[in-house]
């Protein structure tokens, strides 16, 4: 009967310990903070157990009477987990107290720019860059190359050569396609609470008609483009191209713009150096016997047809 009863209280023991844990539960070096939500789980303290609480601003924690409020913040869950017990050790003989991370709040970094989703995600006890970046989505198309990152510098400088730091953050850019392509690990770096990921939009030039893959091509680091190097990217010309008809829409600092005639045919036999380049925003319109609405567009013709372009990265 005995042996029967201590199996019966050790299997309750190993559900209520299991019922503890949770996919949801953070790592061990996980520290809790402001608007953590936890459950706890404490054997024989029927007003406490099984319930949510939230850590409030304060960084306290408002526990039923007679336990009261506890400062909560900073402490892992094993550390609270203590701490309880031991405030309940003087009402219950040898008190067991399990406690989880319902609702992790307390860590967030801030993902902005062109990226799918912007937004906040919740480190959990720790992400890399990769995973964040993972979380909203990944990067857009008309991303840019590098990726800013800030930081508070009370939470330690951003740990890269290329780290900025002031009394109040630390700042870093990093590449993109050396994160992507894996050549650069190192920037993978372990994200703290309260870094603001910002991914700004690409600078991209336009192709538009006559061509196989017409839209826009973000540029990388060079900020521009040779216009055989664009062709390259977007397939090459169709077969009814008018190649010595191309037109290069070009936008002023002052505001207006500039129509520059280009024979694509000739373009091509320029060497290298005295190559047609393309920069930021401009638009290469090569006309197409075929596809009506392509010869002698106007600027803001030229314009239109890009709304809604497809985007492409050269890497």
């Amino acid at each position: 009967m005995h042996r029967l009863l201590l199996c019966s209280l050790l299997l309750l023991t190993q559900t209520w310990k299991s019922a503890a844990s949770s996919p949801q539960q953070s790592s061990s070096n996980y520290k809790l903070g402001p608007d953590d939500e936890i459950i706890i789980y404490a054997r024989d303290a029927d007003d406490l157990s099984n319930k949510k609480y939230r850590i409030e601003r304060s960084g306290d924690l408002n526990l039923p009477t007679p336990l009261g409020r506890i400062y909560a913040a900073g402490m892992t869950v094993e550390e609270l987990s203590e701490t309880v017990a031991k405030k309940l050790s003087a009402i219950i003989k040898f008190p067991d107290v399990q406690i989880r991370v319902e609702s992790p709040r307390s860590q967030p970094v801030l993902v902005l720019g062109a990226v799918s989703a912007p937004g906040e995600v919740q480190l959990e006890g720790g992400k890399s860059l990769l995973s964040v970046l993972t979380k909203v989505g990944w990067l857009r198309n008309d991303a840019g190359s590098k990726i800013k990152i800030t930081r508070l510098i009370e939470n330690g400088p951003i740990p890269l050569p290329s780290a900025v730091s002031d009394e109040r953050f630390s700042v870093a850019e990093v590449s993109v396609m050396g994160l992507q392509n894996g050549e650069r690990p190192e920037e993978n770096i372990q994200l703290m609470p309260h870094d603001v990921i910002a991914v700004q939009r690409a600078d991209i030039v336009y192709v538009i008609g006559g061509i196989r893959q017409p839209g826009g091509y973000a540029l990388n680091e060079n900020k521009a483009i040779s216009l055989i190097a664009l062709l390259g990217q977007a397939h090459g010309t169709t077969p009814t191209a008018k190649l010595n008809k191309a037109t290069l829409y070009r936008r002023l600092p002052e505001g207006n713009h500039t129509r520059i005639e280009v024979d694509i045919s000739e373009a091509k036999k320029l060497k290298p150096g005295k190559e047609i380049m393309l920069q930021a925003n401009d638009i290469l319109d090569i006309p197409d016997s075929l596809v009506k609405g392509t010869l002698q567009r106007t600027f803001e013709q030229a314009v239109s047809a890009i709304t809604g372009a497809a985007i492409y990265r050269p890497f």
